[in-house]
């Protein structure tokens, strides 16, 4: 009779783990800006970052606090922050090979993410005109980009179905 390994990997544990801490660290991450928000509306309203619900009637009796996503995001950025440690704890020993390129990936995506971030809440401040919020987004995904084309020396997009047949399935971006 055959035997069958049942044992788990150093590897099948990482992923659970990693998994399991997402898990947690998601759960808290959504009460704690579930918390924050009632609490922070009194703060954007002072600092006259508020609006009515102009789908109401009587609408202009309450006042709404806007930019409120900013506590999200913030939170977010926060736990990421977090998740990338325990993800990468594994490698942290002197005989361990670390991740360069991954960990590299990983910053550069949130500071992307960070550039939209201060994007929208600029927005909602400064009321930006539509051209400026088309551009702001192509240099948010600079970091990213680059390390991209730092890592695997191509930076190649696949083009969304509707424009394929004007452009191409794939369009390369060169060195920008």
């Amino acid at each position: 009779m055959k035997q069958i390994d049942t044992s788990v990997s150093t590897t099948d544990h990482f992923n659970r783990f990693t998994i399991a801490c997402n898990i947690l660290i998601s759960i808290v991450g959504g009460l704690i800006v579930n918390r924050s928000i009632p609490i922070l509306k009194d703060k954007f309203i002072r600092a006259q970052l508020w609006g009515y619900d102009l789908n109401k009637r009587n609408s202009r009796e309450i006042k709404i606090a806007e930019s409120q996503s900013v506590i999200a995001a913030d939170i977010f950025l926060i736990l990421m922050f977090i998740m990338i440690a325990i993800v990468f704890s594994e490698h942290l020993h002197p005989q361990s090979d670390f991740p360069h390129n991954k960990f590299i990936e990983y910053l550069a995506a949130l500071l992307s993410i960070c550039c939209m971030v201060l994007l929208g809440f600029a927005d909602d401040v400064l009321d930006l005109r539509w051209i400026v919020k088309l551009l702001l987004p192509l240099i948010a995904s600079l970091p990213l980009l680059l390390v991209y084309f730092a890592n695997y020396h191509s930076i190649t997009i696949i083009l969304p179905k509707p424009v394929r047949s004007i452009l191409d399935h794939q369009w390369n971006l060169g060195i920008l």
